[in-house]
């Protein structure tokens, strides 16, 4: 039922979202204030991370209209850099794009953020591809190469969807490239780290109404930036944070009640809703796991709680967490649109990780 269904999907990945007339006429005023939002919030930051919420001022229409598709990114990224873009085109219809080799030594599957309802950005592609790539690969090296999934945005469709596009481009590595799981890793940012969370879910809980996903060995690593956790929004950062981040609460809310559309959460869904015991032997999947959170977020809270569980059931060499001091939500991706181009503590800590364990 799940391929027959997908046929009839629009992906804003590949094609531009479609709102209403009203919603088309109402963009000029709603870019407008947008705008002013941002730079009034950059005026004023006293410091990094104190963006201010921009709020949710345009419709997830709206802002799917005015997103340019993650394709035309991609080959856009591809055109500036000299490089034939490389289009994976997965079962179920979706489009996955290759930076690097898919014969390089590690491949890193990425799971772009937005809310589940908003597409990849080129600086989803800049920091993985650019800044991260550019250590490990340095001279002739090809330790890494990415492969960025262009999932099905809602309201296109909903979960679980996302989860099957996930399993199914995971899957295609592993069995269709041959390549072993030792040498698979999986990162995501805000939505796409939840996704990273439920693969590794059905890996150790297996589900008959979600996809089969099974690795005879470990995965090399799992790298959540950022990761939205929970869909409840009633702990303190959210509100001491709330000023601070670029981040803000309704727009979060909306995402997460439009991604569920009216299907009962689960720890699939909501990694934070399981209990310590549900990663047990977390460690037996991914080798290595690393997660971060900037200490201006609304979500930093749902990150450390969740860290707390996750931590007391592994290793202590195989999770670790980094809090950017002053630092906003996906950091490393957000900050050179807010034009602030110097590093991050997050961006500098998962550079450290890949070149600490893709380079050896």
């Amino acid at each position: 039922m799940f391929g027959a269904t997908q046929k009839a999907y629009r992906r804003p990945g590949q094609t531009f979202g479609d709102p209403t007339l009203l919603e088309k006429l109402d963009l000029v005023p709603g870019l407008s204030s947008l705008a002013f939002t941002i730079i009034a919030g950059l005026l004023t930051a006293g410091f990094r991370g104190e963006r201010g919420a921009v709020g949710v001022r345009l419709s997830t229409a709206q802002l799917q209209y005015i997103s340019p598709p993650f394709r035309d990114l991609y080959r856009k990224y591809c055109k500036k850099h000299g490089i034939v873009p490389q289009v994976l085109n997965l079962k179920f219809g979706t489009e996955a794009f290759w930076i690097g080799s898919p014969s390089a030594k590690n491949i890193v599957i990425y799971f772009h953020g937005g809310g589940f309802s908003l597409d990849g950005e080129d600086d989803h592609i800049r920091f993985w591809a650019d800044d991260v790539a550019s250590d490990v690969n340095a001279g002739s090296r090809k330790n890494v190469a990415f492969l960025f999934l262009a999932y099905t945005l809602v309201p296109f469709a909903t979960y679980p969807t996302q989860i099957y596009e996930a399993a199914e481009c995971l899957k295609h590595v592993l069995s269709e490239l041959g390549r072993s799981p030792s040498d698979v890793t999986i990162a995501g940012d805000s939505a796409g780290a939840n996704i990273c969370l439920a693969l590794l879910s059905l890996m150790l809980h297996p589900s008959n109404d979600l996809p089969e996903v099974q690795v005879d060995k470990p995965l090399k690593a799992m790298v959540l930036l950022g990761p939205w956790l929970s869909f409840q929004y009633d702990y303190p950062s959210m509100t001491v944070n709330a000023q601070k981040d670029i981040c803000a609460v309704p727009s979060e809310a909306m995402w997460a009640r439009d991604y569920l559309a009216g299907k009962p959460s689960t720890p699939y869904a909501e990694p934070l809703d399981a209990d310590a015991e549900w990663w047990k032997g977390a460690e037996l999947k991914v080798s290595h796991c690393f997660a971060s959170s900037g200490s201006h977020e609304i979500l930093l809270d749902h990150t450390i709680a969740w860290a707390a569980k996750y931590r007391s059931v592994t290793p202590e060499d195989h999770f670790e967490l980094v809090i950017g001091n002053g630092e906003c939500h996906i950091a490393p991706i957000i900050e050179p649109l807010l034009c602030d181009s110097s590093p991050t503590e997050q961006g500098d800590a998962i550079k450290t990780f890949f070149k600490t364990h893709f380079t050896s």
